[in-house]
Order: structure tokens, then C-alpha cells, then sequence
């Protein structure tokens, strides 16, 4: 095992009517891992305020947890329950059009240098709610969502500026070619599951 920084941020939102229906992204940087709890926490609330501008407060984060390591199978070293502690981030988009469906979401996605075994490229793949649709094209996601996508995309990705040593793949280390966002609607069916055990804080 290699040391890294990996993060799942988890969101909670209405789903079928289940107001405690969660989805989350899972991310991985080339900084080191933070050295203490409070590191953990100044780190996960800097990416937190980025990701908030992608989603409307329909949305809000209620956890977080922190690995180490690029293992397959992470065990958490931190973790923080932002619900429990009565501090919910909620999202920042505003709401300005028609909201994606529960079961539709936006894809963002990192072109690395890095082909397969069939000689095409390798992408990250981030599956985001609580954007929008275009308001004359309901298979296509607003221009307003878009550029926040895109704004964020490139935060993590971007040379000299990137966030946290920039983002990879958990396995393997490689440059970024391109960070993009769909202007598609994608379909991104949701199914209770159960939650991660909260690691010490």
C-alpha cells in the first residue's frame, strides 16, 4: 500500500419521498494525508465548499471520512459527522430553472494519461444531483450547472493551482489530460443502503 489522500464526502437529499436518502463521491489527491484530526477536518471542510457549488440545498453533506492509503479495501482514519453535530453543509447552486429528477444526475469526468488494455483513454467519473436541466433541452443539463461542473473540474485537476496536490485514480498516479462535463443527463438510479461505520475522529 501506498500512502495518499483519499475523502468520500456523503450527501443527503429527498429521494421517493425518503428525505434521508444519501449519495456520495469518493475522491483521491496526490497531497499527503492531513497529520491530525483537525487537519482532517480544515481539509474535508476546503473540498466541502468547493462541491457545495455543484448542487442545489436540496442537498446538503452530513458526513465525511478520510483514508490514508490507496488499498482496495480503505479502513478509515478520520472521519466527522457534520449531521450529528447539527452542521449540514447544504449546497450553494441556485436554483434557477427545473431540477434534475432523483434518479437522474450529472457526469464529471477526468481524462487521464493513461490508456486500457484496448488502447483507449482511462477516466475518473464523478456522478452528481441537484443540478438542472436546459430549459429547452430536458436530456441536457443547464449552462448554469454546467460551468459549475466545469469550475470544479478543473479546481481539482488544474496545474499549479490544484487542490490538494490534484486529483488521480486510487490505484495509479498519472497526469490529467483534460477535466470535462457532460452536457448530458445521465441516469443514476439510488438504492437504500447501509452506512459506514464512523472511524475515530
Amino acid at each position: 500500500m501506498a500512502p495518499l489522500t483519499g475523502i468520500v464526502l456523503i450527501k443527503r437529499f429527498t429521494y421517493r419521498d425518503d428525505p434521508t436518502e444519501e449519495w456520495s463521491n469518493m475522491y483521491h489527491f496526490n497531497g499527503a494525508p492531513p497529520v491530525d484530526s483537525i487537519s482532517w477536518k480544515a481539509f474535508a471542510d476546503s473540498l466541502i465548499a468547493e462541491e457545495v457549488k455543484c448542487y442545489h440545498a436540496t442537498n446538503s453533506v452530513v458526513r465525511a471520512y478520510g483514508y490514508a492509503d490507496d488499498a482496495v479495501k480503505p479502513i478509515s482514519v478520520w472521519s466527522h459527522d457534520y449531521l450529528a453535530a447539527g452542521a449540514s453543509v447544504p449546497g450553494t447552486l441556485p436554483i434557477v430553472g427545473r431540477p434534475i429528477a432523483g434518479d437522474q444526475a450529472a457526469l464529471l469526468q477526468w481524462k487521464l494519461d493513461k490508456k486500457n488494455t484496448r488502447g483507449k483513454y482511462v477516466y475518473l467519473r464523478k456522478y452528481f444531483h441537484g443540478g438542472e436541466v436546459d430549459a429547452t433541452d430536458q436530456d441536457k443539463i443547464s449552462a448554469q450547472s454546467k460551468a459549475a461542473y466545469l469550475t470544479f473540474c478543473t479546481l481539482l485537476a488544474g496545474t499549479g493551482g490544484n487542490f490538494h496536490g490534484g486529483i488521480r485514480a486510487r490505484a495509479y498516479n498519472v497526469p490529467v489530460l483534460q477535466a470535462e462535463a457532460s452536457e448530458w443527463v445521465t441516469t443514476r438510479t439510488l438504492t437504500r443502503r447501509g452506512k459506514r461505520p464512523l472511524a475515530h475522529a
